[in-house]
């Protein structure tokens, strides 16, 4: 396979020669892990670079080498070892053009070498399962054991993949991914109780620490990391109830875990807020019972639907009701926001049993909210998968028996949904993230064969280097 390498060349120098060949290779692989242009006769690569926020590559010129045969070769100056490094890359002259893109990494950090860096090329707008076993050492990039519900939660360029359910029961299993070198890592050790289905959340990545927090039915957990992996520290202190029939919601520092389902499987009344590090700052009522409701922050607050009503919760305190004529009885699905914050939809809920095709939008929360209809969404499907990137597209993924990807974006401040690229694989559960590079990850589930270990990514339609 070629690789193309990163050579150090501060950009007054004349970029020539190998003296400088100091900082990682950069493998451009396809799903099964070969060279990503191996069928590519006449062709190009084009890469963007970015350090920090100055473009130092833009994807033209210097930056694009041709491709015969497979083969391309291409120098890349880069400004510094030591500052985040973004790439974005673009191969043409096969039968569809092919898209790859890295987090931010550091070329060379505390003065040991990165040694591979490894987008996994893919059309726009399309989804595979990633399986490339010659180059991890789990023998497969796939979770240590098959799962459904499992929480996903980002951390810098690692993702934790903790708790869910297995064929035995609960998990008390996390699993991490590396989004560099496109990897699953070894397993944390199993923690001493079960998690079990489990939602999670990144309260602190400042570059200083990391906290995140899972809450499960078995047991929730923070972890805490500085360098290596993170330590875990089971909580104890949320209310009772807390777990996967809880709404938890980022907020800008800290996360509000909002009601739940007690011992027999009855809604609670109330939340438990927590602080960037994780600790708990107040309990307090909700206005209703709520398990599976919906919740986005906006405004300082949080915004919470379903079961017929809604409510705002003032930071560390109770909630207050939200009359809002037409609100459907419904439990479960999402309230996303629109990419300014400005307005909510309501989709993917269930009433009586049954996912609803109808959506609803709050407009002027959450001060004074609005309900109006919104757009039918188009296949409705239970068990499906919600995830808001941070371009403010939702993703709903899959479902019970499901491959479909749908997306809701916005002009303006009218929603629409549109089709998203099918799934290799139909699953309903999964855990679904964005890549800091914007590709979106589908790990796990349960689809018509089982639960599955398996990772699949999801290419957007575009990636900015090249609109």
């Amino acid at each position: 396979m070629r690789r193309l390498v990163l050579l150090l060349c501060l950009l007054a120098s004349a970029c020539e020669g190998s003296d400088g060949l100091i900082g990682p290779t950069i493998e451009l692989i396809d799903p099964d892990g070969d060279n990503a242009a191996r069928d590519v006769a006449e062709g190009s690569l084009s890469v963007a670079v970015r350090q920090e926020s100055r473009v130092i590559c833009d994807g033209d010129g210097d930056c694009v080498a041709p491709i015969t045969n497979g083969d391309f070769s291409l120098v890349l100056p880069i400004g510094s070892l030591q500052a985040p490094t973004e790439l974005q890359l673009r191969i043409t002259g096969g039968e569809q053009a092919l898209f790859g893109a890295t987090p931010a990494f550091l070329p060379f950090g505390e003065g040991i070498d990165l040694l591979a860096v490894r987008p996994v090329m893919l059309p726009a707008m399309t989804c595979r399962v990633i399986d490339p076993p010659a180059l991890t050492t789990s023998g497969a990039l796939a979770l240590s054991r098959p799962r459904r519900d499992v929480a996903a939660i980002p951390r810098a360029n690692l993702v934790l993949l903790a708790g869910g359910v297995e064929e035995s029961g609960p998990s008390a299993r996390v699993d991490r991914f590396d989004q560099v070198v496109t990897e699953m890592l070894s397993s944390l050790a199993p923690t001493e109780a079960t998690i079990g289905p489990a939602r999670g959340v990144t309260l602190r990545d400042d570059g200083s620490q990391l906290v995140s927090f899972v809450v499960g039915d078995g047991s929730s957990w923070r972890f805490v990391s500085q360098m290596g992996p993170p330590a875990a520290e089971r909580v104890t202190t949320l209310h009772a109830g807390a777990g996967f029939a809880s709404t938890l919601v980022r907020l800008d520092r800290g996360a509000a875990v909002v009601g739940g389902a007690d011992g027999d499987g009855a809604a609670v009344d109330q939340v438990s807020w927590v602080d960037e590090l994780g600790a708990l700052t107040a309990i307090a009522r909700t206005t209703v019972p709520r398990a599976f409701s919906a919740a986005a922050f906006v405004g300082g607050e949080v915004v919470v639907v379903g079961g017929g009503t809604a409510e705002r919760l003032e930071r560390g305190g109770a909630g207050a009701a939200i009359a809002l004529e037409g609100l459907p009885d419904g439990v479960g699905g999402a309230l996303t926001a629109s990419p300014d914050g400005a307005h909510l939809l309501y989709v993917g809920f269930d009433v009586d049993g049954a996912p609803s095709a109808e959506t609803h939008i709050l407009r002027g929360c959450p001060d004074a909210c609005t309900r109006e209809d919104g757009p039918a969404w188009p296949s409705p499907r239970p068990g499906a998968a919600f995830l808001r990137t941070e371009a403010g597209v939702l993703w709903i993924v899959g479902g019970e028996g499901s491959d479909e990807v749908d997306r809701v974006v916005w002009d303006g401040s009218t929603p629409r949904f549109e089709a998203g690229p099918t799934l290799a694989e139909a699953r309903t559960g999964a855990a679904v993230f964005e890549q800091a590079s914007g590709i979106v990850t589908v790990v796990g589930g349960e689809g018509p064969e089982g639960l599955s270990r398996s990772v699949e990514q999801c290419m957007p339609a575009g990636l900015d280097a090249f609109d």
